[in-house]
Order: structure tokens, then sequence, then C-alpha cells
């Protein structure tokens, strides 16, 4: 099936700092049917928690993917919670910094 197109033109981008998030308002996203949509294989890889706020918040995904982008120093972090799913392009040794956690999170 290829990868979502969203997450296809986030890596095409290549921008530092891009981010992306949307919500399901009517019902849980099928997490099969995102994970089969990568062209990699599934493999959650959590961000870990630099604070209190975002531990709990973490806690609430049910799946994060890391995609390589053409730069090297730069990868595609996605995250799926039961209600969201968001994506942000974080340097490789920053992701659990970069990582935007609270988006849509919060509300």
């Amino acid at each position: 099936m290829g990868k979502l197109n969203l997450i296809v033109n986030f890596i095409s981008k290549n921008h530092h700092g891009s981010s992306f998030h949307f919500t399901y308002r009517q019902a849980e996203p099928d997490l099969q049917r995102i994970l089969d949509t990568f062209d990699a294989p599934p493999r959650d890889e959590p961000i870990r928690a630099q604070t209190r706020l975002r531990s709990v918040l973490g806690g609430r995904f049910i799946h994060t993917q890391r995609f390589p982008m053409p730069n090297p120093d730069l990868i595609l972090v996605v995250m799926i919670s039961e209600k969201e799913v968001m994506g942000t392009v974080c340097h490789r040794n920053m992701v659990d910094v970069e990582a935007k956690v609270e988006r849509g999170l919060l509300r």
C-alpha cells in the first residue's frame, strides 16, 4: 500500500521542525491499518520523557515510529495515540527534546 502521502511529503521536504497533527473525531484510528501503510516494519520507539508532563502525555501514545530522512541528521517521528496521529521532523540526536509530544494532547 505504500506510506501515507503525508509521511512521504514530510520525508521529501526534509525541514527540521516541521510537524503535522490530526485528530480522529468519530472513531479511534485503526492502528494496524496505519502501520500497514508504512514501507518499514512497525517498530515502536517511544520518546524518552524529559519532564513529568512529557512522561504523562507520552504514556498516551500507542505507537511511535521513526522514519529516516534524506538528511542523515534528521528523522521523522510519527506518534499515534487513541485519537490522534502527529509527527515532527527532529534532529536524530535530539528526538527526546524536539518531538512535539505536547501538541494536541494538552486539549
